[in-house]
């Protein structure tokens, strides 16, 4: 305690130079709380001292020569202003911030010297506590009450009378999922046997450019189609599933896959046309449209893994 008394009485002595007014608000708070620090001093001139001031407070230790010295964790750094207060100016100092130990602590700057100019504070003394009620009274156990629950031997047939239902909907449901995949699999299959994979792609690319919906809606309604055919012609092809796949990904896929160099050119460009005129709104002329679609065809064409 002496450390405390020792500091008060020099911040009270009179001294030479620029003499600053510290507080501390709240004086006493609980553990983590956030409290403010302000130095200030009336004057027009911003000194920026802000960066000379300690970042700890001093707890006095009756055991030591020296106080502890308890770092603080800062929510707003010292900062420097000066401020018109009823007519006045002051040069202010201020800092938010938080201690995690307990105790009376002080904050108390030692003087700053700069050039002809020495710049000396008041001391602040704070109390840090617990929060309130915690050191009323001694800890205590939890106490817990268990209750024994007689084992019961597992009856497979009680169980299946109480979930009965739930088996019942779960077992149509896997059959309804069999026998729907099993159809749409003959489907395909048949699908697939009567005309190649290649004239099926081939008669719905031009079916979609049969409706010219470039010239009736937009340019997205016919390139966007066009480029979901490529996709699923080009992943069946490959064994890929491309629908959800970028232009850069599809075109490093297929090309590790060993794609040769002119099917990838010539993808390379009908995918970037579609990206431009679905997320750019790019625009391009009828006559531009009907030079695009006769590659597209000509690659289905003669397009060979």
């Amino acid at each position: 305690m002496r450390y405390v008394v020792l500091f008060l009485l020099l911040s009270s002595l009179p001294v030479v130079g620029q003499q600053f007014t510290t507080s501390i608000q709240p004086q006493k708070m609980e553990v983590g709380g956030v409290f403010t620090l302000l130095l200030e001093v009336e004057s027009d001139e911003n000194w920026g001292l802000a960066k000379d001031l300690p970042r700890y407070l001093l707890r006095p230790n009756p055991e030591k020569e020296s106080p502890d010295t308890i770092d603080l964790e800062f929510v707003e750094e010292f900062g420097d202003s000066v401020l018109l207060i009823q007519g006045k100016k002051y040069y202010q100092i201020l800092a938010k911030a938080m201690c995690f130990d307990t105790g009376l602590f002080l904050y108390a700057p030692s003087p700053i010297i700069r050039a002809t100019d020495t710049f000396r504070f008041d001391a602040q003394v704070c109390r840090v506590d617990f929060i309130q009620g915690t050191e009323a009274g001694p800890i205590k156990d939890i106490e817990e009450i268990f209750a024994e629950i007689p084992d019961e031997p597992f009856s497979f047939m009680n169980f299946l009378k109480s979930y009965w239902g739930w088996f019942l909907g779960v077992a149509l449901a896997a059959l309804l999922a069999v026998i729907f995949w099993r159809r749409k699999k003959k489907e395909e299959v048949q699908s697939v046997n009567s005309e190649s994979l290649k004239e099926v792609i081939l008669s719905q690319f031009d079916d979609l450019c049969r409706k010219r919906l470039w010239e009736k809606e937009s340019l997205e309604a016919h390139f966007v189609p066009v480029v979901h055919i490529l996709r699923n012609y080009l992943g069946k092809e490959f064994g890929y599933q491309l629908q959800h796949k970028t232009t850069f990904e599809i075109l490093f896929l297929l090309e590790r896959e060993g794609l040769k160099a002119w099917d990838k050119q010539e993808l390379s460009i009908f995918l970037e046309v579609s990206d431009l005129i679905k997320f750019a709104q790019s625009q391009m002329a009828a006559g531009g449209v009907e030079v695009i679609n006769l590659r597209i065809r000509k690659f289905l064409i003669e397009f060979e893994k």
